[in-house]
Order: structure tokens, then C-alpha cells, then sequence
């Protein structure tokens, strides 16, 4: 049966029995659909493969996204109106008259840009239908909000990114590309852009830079530390963005001709030479090369040859391609962290690897056009370089540079201009970047999505909110090596991890180095997979009754190391047994039990964060390691420029400094033992004294911290006095002189147990804070170890407040000291409280009399009569009054000594 003729389609204007209209090329048309895609795979997932890796982990998520969203985002509006307003008829010299394109009919009719005629040349009318002319300027379009999202990342507010997308494209990008492709007055005046160096890489480049001012910058952290997170996916996404361009200065012709074989080519020599160029002269400046600075070279050649990538000779392209390497490397790396550009926060350089090399690409077309070339390629013939002003030429050659700088200098102040409006007014709807909070935390605050929901690098994270995840995390390292907060909990007799916080870890064995052993607590615990390269170094800090949250494990981590999601751990009754037997010794470490003294831990035994079990045990470790870890009580007689003076001083200060960043009480403690023990060892000058405390505080902060204040915070704290590279380095230092040695038991732990014990109320636990905290300024009060401290503060405070009796059996057990044992350090108690709000060092008085600390400072302090503590008596209360002893009321004391010391 013979085949029936096919059935011509409605659209087709002649030739009956034909499949195609006449006027239409296959050749071109397949070539403009191609180019077309490959630009989009530039877009989707070139850029966004390339933002979401190059970034700082906890950005992955939102830098694709913005790419993502833009490329959507622009689709919609481009086929709507923005497409006619780039490429329509003529509304006025800069814009085209709106209106969707999304008709059939007008679709498939011959693609035609009707204010491209000029008085002696017919408009440009590829051989193709509108839908592919359409689609193929569409990506260029996208492409543009993308990059101009790369100087954004890391901070934009999304709702606000949302809103920019199409306001930019109606007001910015429309005009660029009418003005120099769609007929406009820089078209009709012959300025030269082959492929978007203007339209695209200029405007997006210097777009980026003013939206990048309005938005404001990343958190001095992010800014500072910003390394990617995965090397390779942003050379998976360099290489496709590098074979896309093919498709972008390729499909510039409109056509499959000539032109599009030499514009290929070129685009390809320029980017490789660019490339070398760039990582040649990293190595000579910083002595390596660098993957990021090739990507970064690659990307800058190619932009420099698109304004004229066929319209120059292959040797041109090279010469091209060695000032794209050379050039916007100066841009970035010299002046890029000077002035302007250092105050502007550009996340990824776009202004120096998109505008710098678009314009100088630009500029380098009226040296190098080839006429013949710019014959096949422009609607307005004889346009030639500077090189080529033989023959009577060069007043048109001189000609066409002023033509290309007055055109680089309309784009940039157009998008100047228009960008600031932009952003000032989507500023008065939506901040235009995230919230302090949001940007700390990221992907998940912003989103509540991870890039690396199980794995990455070594790192665990949380469970998201799609149920992703293991229920045991490890922070990101930005720098600082951080790993989980852990959590005991009692399973089937037997202890497992439960990842609950994060605090930032550091590798030590303290409580070994203390006690001069090398047994853990939980011996080589195999948390870890057992192909790590090493087991986890862990140790219990724990607590009873230690607010907020009860017992710690603090587990150690190396990168690469991957760990289980729940993982069974010895209990700690046989692993204090076995230490105790290691050291030949087969007590338990615990008091007999004294049948007339109450169990203060009773209300908590069905508690198992309090693991009242080995409470005893774990506070009568902490009275052998405070031991280990006390300095001589005449380490400042060896100091030549620093005095007791001083260091209180030094101390009374960080006191404020502690309080003004809201930092846990455990963290002051901890700081003061870190000074103590880094004077006792080394000799300062008065220079460095405060550079001492602010990285002691620092160190403290870091290892008590849920989330620890910035290095630039200290440093602004202390009024600039000492550089980020000084903090650091004193950093090292310390650590290398403790050894890494930061667990160590201060005041707080004991006056949690303490208090307890003493079944205390809020005011007496403020109060007995506040007389702890008077003696930290107190050089004289080093000789006492924590344990008196914390002991002599509760007595202290009893006898302030009248609550009697002032010390306890159930005080005697816990605390180990009887009332003779803590007299004389509870008289120089006594003493600090009479004189603190008269002295000069005021911190501690004034932290205690606002209303928040119930004023306890304001307090009569205790009696002193023949060497014996007497109550004041404006602050005793009789027994008939004291404190209850109900079961009821130990709750409720409890819970207000968790709300004290959190």
C-alpha cells in the first residue's frame, strides 16, 4: 500500500506536500536548539553544581537553590514579557513594547527581531521559528540572574531573592539587551557585544556588586573561612560550565555558519589560555597552584572572548586569553582586598571574573575585529579593530574604542542605577539578608535541608526535618574542629550514645594528663567504624544534677572518621572498676554509706540523664584531678612585668566581657583556671596580659559553648588593640603550654553538688555564686582548691542569710570539709563581700545587684566576732520559716537551681 502524501500543517505557507515551510534551514535550527541547551546546562546543573560546591558546606543547599529558582523564575517572566521587551518591536530606544510570547501562531512563524532594519539593511530573520529564538535567549537571560546570584551567596534572604529575579530582568536586563542586540540605539550605533560580554557579564558583574552592597555581608566567620566543600563537584560543574560555552558563543550567529566554527574555537583557546595564565602566576606569588584560582582562570577567559569570539583571528583569541588571566587576577587578588572592593562583600568575585574581563573583552574587540569576520557577522558592515586602521581605516578603527567604552560605561551606570532601586525597594517589604541566626546555622535554619543529610566529609549531621539523617551529628569544621554533645542513656542495662548538642572539641586527655595515667574513662571506646583510623578518645564528664542538660560525653574526632548512628558502650561501673584495679586499688572511690544522712540524689533515681549510681564516683575522680590541676600559690613572684594587680584587673574585666556575651558560668570558671595556669608557666609582659585573657576566654568559650563568640568578637571587645593572627597564635600557645589539658574541675562543678546538698533556694545559690565569683579577682584565694571555694561558699552564704544550721551532716559527706576546714577561706569571703562595692574592681558587685541576680550583692554580708561566722541580721529568718525539706520542695528547688546555672 503506497504511502499517503503527508498533510501540510496549518502553519506552512507554500509548498504543498512539504513537511517544513520554505524559509526554514533544519541545519540552523537543530544548531540553535542545541546551543540553546547547552547554555541551559550551564545553567541547570552547571552553576548550580559549580555554587552549590564551591560554597562553605552549610550553604550548599541554598546557593543551588538560588540558581535553581532564577533559572524557573525567568523562564515564566521572559515568555510573559520580557521577551518582546528584549527583542520586540521598538517602544522607545532602550526598550521593546511588552507582551507574551506564548501565542502558537506567533511561535512558529520565521524568528524575526524587527528593530534590527536600518535605513539600508533588513531586520535579522533566522531561518527558524520564533519558539527557538525565543528558548535560545531565554538562557542567555537566566543565565545572567545566576551569576548575579553568585555575588550573593551565603546570606541573601530567599524571599527576597524571589522578588529580585524579575524585577531586575524587567528593569535591567531588558534594556541591555535591547539596547546592543534587539535594535537599540547601541546596536544602531555599531558598539560591538558578539555574545553578552555587556549584556551579560558586565551588567551581571557589576549588579552583583551593588546588590551585594545593599544586601550586606556574610558573618566576619563565613567571610573570613569560606572554603568549598567538595573540590571536585565544582570541577564536574567548572567543566560544564567550560563545554556549555560552546552553545553560548557558538549560537550567537543565529546560525550554523562559519562564523559559529570560529567563535567555538576561540572560546576554547582563550579559556585554556586564561587558565594557565591564572594558575601560572599563583604559583609564582603563592608559591602553589590552585584549583579554585584555574576555575576562576577559565572562567575569566572565557568571558573576555565573548564580547568578540567570532569576530577575531585564533591568535588573537591567545593574546585575549593571556590578558583574561592576567588582568582580572590583579583585580581580584591586589585590589580586590583593598577599599571599596574589601568593605563589599562579593562572595565569589563576580565582579572581578565577570565585569573586569567582560569589559576588557569588550575593549579588546575595537583592537582585534577582524574585518571579513565582522562582514559575516554584523548587520552594519566595516566595523574593524585598531590593528586593522590600515587603508584609510583608522578613523573608523579609533572610532570603534570610544564606541566600546561609551557602551561599557552606559551598562555600568544602567545596572548602578537601577540595582540600588531595586534593592531599596524590596527592602521596604523583605530584609534583604537573613537574620544573625539563620546564618549561623545555615542550609537548615533556611531551609530545613542539608546538602549532606547522612554524610559528608567525615562529618554526621542531625536528623532533618524530612526524617533524613542519624540521630547522631558532628558539626562543620570552619576552621575549628568541632564534633557532638552527647547524651548517655541507659538501654537494656547498657549505655548508648544520643547526640543532643554540639560543642567544639579539642583532642585532649585531660583528666589522664591530671592524674599522670593514660587509662580513659571509657577505654578506646569503639564508636568509631572499625576501619577508622582512630578510635575515639571519650571522656565523661559527668554530672548529676549538673544543669542543664546531666551527663556529657565528649567524644574526639578526626576528620574522615564516620560514626555510627547508636553505638553500646561499657557501662561506667565497669569501667571504673577496671581503672581502680589498673591502679591496684579495689575501693570504689565512694563514701560509706551513712544511714543518718539523707539521699539527696533519691528524687532523681528515675531520671537517667542523672546517673545517680555513679555520681559519688564521678565527683570523688573530680577531688583527685582538682589536685593535679591547681597552680602554686606564689606563681606570681616569678612574673617581672605583671602583678596580682594586674591580673585582677585582667580578670574583673573578662568578668564583664563574660557576662556582656551571655556566656555559661562554666566558661568563666574555666577561663580564670586557664590564666592561672598559663602565667604559672609562662612570663608575660603587661602588653600581652589581656591577650592572655581574651584567648583564655576564647579556649573556654570554645569547649563550654553550644555556639562560641567569634575571634572578632574579642577582638573588637578589646577595642582593636591586638590582630585575628595575635589570637590565634596565643591560641596555639596556650595550648601547647597546657598541653591540651582543658577538662579540669572548677568551682562550678562542686557548687552544683554542693547546693544540692544544701537543698538551696534561688537566693542562696545566686548569693553563694556571687561570693565564689568575688574570689576569682582574689589572688590570694589560688592557695584554696575548688572544692573549698565552692564549699566555703555555701557555708558563706548560709551565715549571710541566716539559714540555719550553716553546715549540714549531709555538707560534711559531699563536700568533704567540716566547718574548721573552711573557716578561714569563708572569712576572706566575708571580707571580699564587705568590701566589694567600694573597691575599684567592680564587675562581680554589679553583675550581682541587678534585679536579674534578686541584688543578692546588696546583701548585709555575714558577721565576723572573735573569728567566728555570725548571720547578718537584717538577712536571717528564723527555722520556723526556713526551708522545707518536702520531697515537693526539693523538686522545686531543683528545678530553680536548672534555671540559676543555665
Amino acid at each position: 500500500m503506497a504511502a499517503a502524501n503527508p498533510v501540510p500543517l496549518a502553519y506552512q505557507s507554500s509548498g504543498e506536500g512539504t513537511s517544513a515551510p520554505d524559509w526554514l534551514n533544519k541545519g540552523d535550527n537543530a544548531w540553535q536548539l542545541t546551543a540553546s541547551t547547552l547554555v541551559g546546562l550551564q545553567c541547570v546543573p552547571g552553576l548550580v553544581i559549580l555554587y552549590g560546591s564551591i560554597v562553605k558546606k552549610k550553604w550548599a543547599v541554598n546557593s543551588a537553590f538560588m540558581s535553581l529558582y532564577a533559572f524557573a523564575a525567568v523562564l515564566i517572566c521572559w515568555v510573559t514579557w520580557a521577551f518582546k521587551m528584549s527583542f520586540g518591536e521598538e517602544l522607545i530606544p532602550l526598550w521593546g513594547k511588552a507582551g507574551p510570547s506564548l501565542d502558537q501562531k506567533y511561535l512558529l512563524q520565521q524568528a524575526l527581531l524587527p528593530s534590527t532594519g536600518t535605513d539600508f539593511y533588513l531586520p535579522l530573520a533566522p531561518l527558524y521559528p520564533m519558539a527557538t529564538l525565543v528558548y535560545f535567549q531565554f538562557v542567555f537571560a537566566a543565565i545572567t540572574l545566576i551569576l548575579i546570584a553568585g555575588s550573593l551567596l551565603g546570606r541573601m534572604n530567599f524571599i527576597a531573592w524571589m522578588i529580585f529575579v524579575p524585577l531586575w530582568l524587567t528593569c535591567s536586563y531588558t534594556v541591555g539587551a535591547f539596547s546592543l542586540w534587539g535594535g537599540g540605539f547601541l546596536f544602531q550605533w555599531g558598539v560591538i557585544d558578539y555574545a553578552g560580554g555587556y549584556v551579560i557579564h558586565l551588567s551581571s558583574g557589576v549588579a552583583g556588586l551593588v546588590a551585594a552592597y545593599w544586601v550586606g555581608p556574610r558573618l566576619d566567620k563565613d567571610r573570613k573561612s569560606f572554603p568549598p566543600n567538595n573540590v571536585l563537584l565544582t570541577l564536574a560543574g567548572a567543566g560544564m560550565l567550560w563545554l556549555g560555552w560552546n552553545g553560548f558563543n557558538g549560537g550567537a550567529p543565529y546560525a550554523a555558519s562559519v562564523i559559529s566554527s570560529m567563535a567555538v574555537l576561540n572560546t576554547n583557546i582563550c579559556a585554556a589560555t586564561s587558565l594557565l595564565v591564572w594558575t601560572s602566576i599563583d604559583v609564582l606569588v603563592f608559591k602553589k597552584p590552585s584549583v579554585i584560582g584555574a576555575v576562576q582562570g577559565m572562567i575569566t577567559g572565557l568571558v573576555a572572548i565573548t564580547p568578540s569570539a567570532g569576530l577575531v583571528q585564533g591568535w588573537a583569541a591567545m593574546v585575549i586569553g593571556v590578558l583574561a588571566g592576567s588582568i582580572p587576577w590583579y583585580s581580584m587578588m591586589i585590589l580586590g582586598r583593598k577599599g571599596l572592593f574589601q568593605k563589599v562583600d562579593d562572595t565569589l568575585g563576580v565582579f572581578h571574573t565577570h565585569a573586569v574581563a567582560g569589559v576588557m573583552g569588550g575593549i579588546c574587540a575595537a583592537f582585534f575585529a577582524q574585518p571579513t569576520l565582522c562582514n559575516l557577522f554584523l548587520s552594519i558592515p566595516n566595523e574593524r579593530g585598531i590593528i586593522y586602521a590600515g587603508d584609510g581605516h583608522g578613523h573608523r578603527a579609533g572610532l570603534q574604542l570610544a564606541k566600546q567604552i561609551c557602551g561599557a560605561l552606559f551598562v555600568i551606570g544602567w545596572n548602578v542605577v537601577v540595582t540600588t532601586l531595586i534593592c531599596l525597594a524590596i527592602k521596604l517589604v523583605v530584609p534583604l539578608r537573613m537574620t544573625d541566626e539563620l546564618l549561623i546555622v545555615g542550609d537548615d535554619a533556611a531551609h530545613g535541608e542539608e546538602a549532606y543529610a547522612l554524610w559528608g566529609d567525615g562529618e554526621k549531621f542531625d536528623a532533618t526535618k524530612h526524617g533524613a539523617g542519624s540521630p547522631l551529628a558532628l558539626t562543620e569544621h570552619d576552621g575549628d574542629q568541632m564534633v557532638n554533645y552527647y547524651v548517655l542513656n541507659v538501654v537494656n542495662n547498657s549505655y548508648v550514645l544520643t547526640a543532643v548538642n554540639k560543642v567544639p572539641t579539642l583532642t585532649v586527655t585531660a583528666r589522664n594528663e591530671a592524674l599522670g595515667r593514660h587509662d580513659t574513662v571509657v577505654e578506646n571506646s569503639k564508636v568509631l567504624d572499625a576501619g577508622s583510623a582512630s578510635a575515639v578518645e571519650a571522656d565523661i564528664a559527668p554530672a548529676a544534677g549538673l544543669p542543664p542538660t546531666g551527663p556529657r560525653l565528649k567524644a574526639f574526632a578526626t576528620r574522615g572518621q564516620r560514626t555510627e548512628a547508636v553505638k553500646k558502650v561499657p557501662t561506667l561501673t565497669a569501667t571504673l572498676t577496671a581503672r581502680n584495679e589498673a591502679l591496684g586499688r579495689h575501693d570504689t572511690g565512694m563514701l560509706e554509706a551513712d544511714e543518718q544522712v539523707p539521699n539527696i540524689d533519691e528524687a532523681d533515681i528515675g531520671n537517667q540523664l542523672a546517673v545517680v549510681d555513679y555520681v559519688e564516683d564521678i565527683y570523688s575522680f573530680y577531688r583527685e584531678a582538682e589536685v593535679q590541676s591547681c597552680v602554686a600559690p606564689d606563681y606570681m613572684t616569678r612574673q617581672a612585668n605583671i602583678n596580682d594587680k594586674k591580673r585582677a584587673l585582667l580578670i574583673d574585666w573578662l568578668i564583664g566581657v563574660h557576662l556582656k556575651f551571655g556566656l555559661m558560668p562554666e566558661t568563666l570558671f574555666l577561663t580564670t583556671n586557664l590564666i592561672d595556669r598559663y602565667l604559672s608557666t609562662e612570663s608575660v609582659s603587661r602588653k600581652t596580659l589581656q591577650l592572655v585573657g581574651v584567648t583564655a576566654m576564647l579556649l573556654a568559650a570554645k569547649y563550654e559553648e553550644i555556639i562560641a563568640p567569634e575571634v572578632e568578637a574579642f577582638i573588637y571587645i578589646s577595642a582593636d588593640t591586638y590582630t585575628r593572627q595575635q589570637v590565634l597564635a596565643m591560641e596555639k600557645a596556650m595550648l601547647k603550654t597546657l598541653r591540651f589539658n582543658l577538662t579540669v574541675p572548677t568551682p562550678y562543678v562542686f557548687m552544683v553538688r554542693f547546693l544540692k546538698a544544701a537543698v538551696s533556694d534561688k537566693q542562696m545559690e545566686l548569693l553563694a555564686f556571687f561570693l565564689v565569683e568575688l574570689c576569682l579577682t582574689e589572688y590570694s584565694m589560688v592557695k584554696f582548691p575548688p572544692s573549698q571555694l565552692a564549699a566555703a561558699a555555701v557555708y558563706t552564704a548560709h551565715h549571710t542569710l541566716g539559714r540555719t544550721p550553716c553546715w549540714t551532716p549531709t555538707l560534711v559527706r559531699h563536700s568533704g570539709y567540716g566547718e574548721a576546714q573552711l573557716k578561714d577561706c569563708s572569712n576572706m569571703m566575708v571580707g571580699f563581700h564587705r568590701k566589694a562595692a567600694e573597691g575599684k574592681l567592680l564587675a562581680v558587685h554589679e553583675k550581682y545587684s541587678s534585679s536579674k541576680f534578686q541584688s543578692v550583692a546588696n546583701l548585709a554580708p555575714a558577721v565576723i566576732s572573735d573569728g567566728e561566722l555570725e548571720s547578718s541580721a537584717s538577712n536571717a529568718r528564723s527555722d520556723a520559716i526556713g526551708p522545707d525539706r518536702s520531697a515537693g520542695s526539693r523538686t522545686q528547688r531543683r528545678k530553680s537551681r536548672t534555671n540559676c546555672a543555665s
